[in-house]
């Protein structure tokens, strides 16, 4: 699965989407910077 393609649904957190792939959150938005300027999807 890719990262970006669970981002358009907007029911995915950025939680949820670390945990499928078995990484934290902080690796998530270090691969996908475009997350930082979405703050409500935590």
């Amino acid at each position: 699965m890719h990262a970006r393609a669970l981002l358009t649904d907007r029911e995915n957190s950025v939680t949820s989407i670390a945990k499928l792939l078995g990484i934290s959150r902080t690796t998530l938005y270090k691969y996908v910077p475009e997350l930082a300027a979405d703050a409500t999807r935590c």
